[in-house]
């Protein structure tokens, strides 16, 4: 036997010795002894020695690779020598030697298969990762369910033994471990503290919880959320100011604020926030929302301003003006908001009657000025009457108050004529016009013999008398008076 056949008989040596130690407690079936028969069949039993010794020589001086690792066994193996195919103890502990001649130009063909490791077991609460038929090399995962934590080695490795190499790990529940009473409260574990289980938080009477009142063991060990304290229960609700609103940023526990605000048109007076103590108090009152104050709008010169329901938010004052001034701008403005009236003062302006009516004929007028309460005086020519208004005033109502009057010439009026004798007013008895005087005759006149009206319409001087002359005295002629004869 040559060298490298030897090496393989130990190495063949080695594995029969290492699979009848593991097999000792196999029930054994012996099959007769055989030889190699003609055909080159040689099958063994289980621990049939003779037989698995004679396998063993035939397939060491015949296969030229036995060079597979200890617990590994070479089989479909052949060359072009014609060597033969030769498998080592199988699971089952048992063997067989098949030699076949193959032609020379085969090619030759090793494979190592390695001893099957036990199929494994999910373990309680988990899963194992692993082939379906375990072999040398081959690496098993375990895995927990949620909740559960893995005690022992995460991973198997199946060894050249056929065996795993760690022993199945366990699945143990999470555990958060306890939770501590907060001050002036109590945390309830009774549940548990392991995964899913809810832990909650009461507080003492006069406190609440702030933050959360409830927490659960998670998968990773932990509780949920931060551990809530206990605070003062709160300050209670507060009510609205009237015409306003308070507005909770938060609740009503220590260390929330309140923020209050007025309706339009309403200022606020006090303080616009709030915030709740540890004595369980507000510390600031609440404020008061008074209706925004305009004031009293500006009185334009010459009128008035009369803002009858006050001068406060959406209020309305009215302007008016004196007897002789006109309205100027709005007659109305309303408190806005923001504290202001909405439209400007206006201005009273004085009435302006224009232009009086056109003076008199014969006469004239005097105009000083044409606006309220102004007069107009109209005058005539000499020696004329006026007939009618001697004046005209600006009324309120931007009118002159009368019509222009006329300026008519004088009339002195009739004359009486005197007895005996007689007047002529030719021209008539206006002013200027001379009335002349005769008498009857054997009548002479005394006195003035004509008279003038006057700028005054009155006839100068004196009505003239007629007084009988005797007839002795004068003579008389027809075109002329009578005149006193000497």
């Amino acid at each position: 036997m040559g060298h490298k056949y030897f090496i393989a008989f130990l190495i063949g040596v080695t594995k029969v010795v290492y699979t009848l130690a593991a097999c000792a407690n196999v029930s054994e079936t012996v099959y007769p002894d055989s030889k190699v028969s003609s055909n080159n069949i040689v099958e063994t039993g289980k621990v049939n020695t003779n037989l698995f010794s004679e396998c063993r020589d035939y397939c060491m001086t015949n296969l030229e690779n036995s060079d597979c690792a200890i617990s590994y066994i070479l089989s479909n193996a052949g060359d072009p020598t014609g060597a033969g195919e030769c498998s080592y103890w199988d699971t089952n502990c048992g063997g067989s030697c098949i030699m076949e001649y193959a032609t020379p130009s085969s090619v030759t063909v090793y494979t190592c298969t390695g001893l099957n490791c036990a199929t494994l077991t999910n373990p309680a609460n988990g899963a194992v990762t692993a082939p379906g038929t375990p072999v040398t090399g081959d690496i098993a995962t375990y895995t927990c369910n949620t909740g559960y934590q893995l005690i022992g080695s995460s991973s198997s490795t199946c060894g050249a033994d056929g065996l795993w190499d760690t022993s199945a790990p366990t699945c143990s529940l999470i555990d958060c471990g306890g939770l501590g009473n907060p001050t002036n409260g109590l945390v309830d574990i009774s549940s548990g503290t392991t995964y899913g289980q809810v832990a909650t938080y009461s507080c003492n009477s006069g406190y609440v919880v702030n933050g959360a009142s409830s927490r659960t063991c998670g998968s990773g060990g932990t509780w949920s959320s931060s551990p809530p304290t206990c605070v003062i229960e709160g300050c209670g609700a507060l009510v609205d100011p009237v015409n306003g609103f308070v507005t909770m940023l938060q609740a009503t526990a220590v260390g929330d604020v309140a923020l209050y605000n007025c309706d339009i048109g309403y200022d606020i007076s006090g303080f616009t926030s709030t915030t709740c103590g540890t004595n369980g108090s507000w510390d600031n009152p609440a404020p008061s929302c008074n209706p925004v104050d305009c004031g009293m709008p500006v009185v334009p010169s010459n009128g008035s301003v009369n803002a009858m329901y006050g001068t406060t938010y959406l209020q309305l004052a009215t302007y008016s003006c004196d007897l002789g001034y006109i309205l100027n701008g709005a007659t109305t403005t309303t408190c806005g908001a923001d504290g202001l009236w909405d439209t400007p003062a206006p201005s009273c302006d004085i009435i302006d009657c224009g232009a009086p009516p056109s003076g008199p004929v014969n006469g004239y007028k005097t105009v000083p000025g044409t606006t309220y309460t102004e007069v107009t005086t109209f005058y005539c020519d000499y020696g004329y009457l006026l007939t009618g208004p001697s004046t005209l005033i600006c009324q309120a109502d931007g009118t002159w108050n009368g019509t222009t009057p006329s300026c008519d010439p004088l009339d002195c009026g009739p004359l009486v004529a005197p007895a005996n004798g007689s007047v002529a007013t030719l021209l008539g008895t206006t002013f200027g016009m001379t009335a002349i005087y005769s008498c009857a005759y054997g009548f002479a006149l005394q006195g003035d013999t004509t008279q003038t009206c006057q700028s005054n319409g009155i006839w100068s001087g004196s009505q003239p008398n007629c007084t009988n002359i005797p007839s002795r005295l004068y003579t008389c002629n027809v075109a002329i008076d009578c005149l006193i004869q000497t």
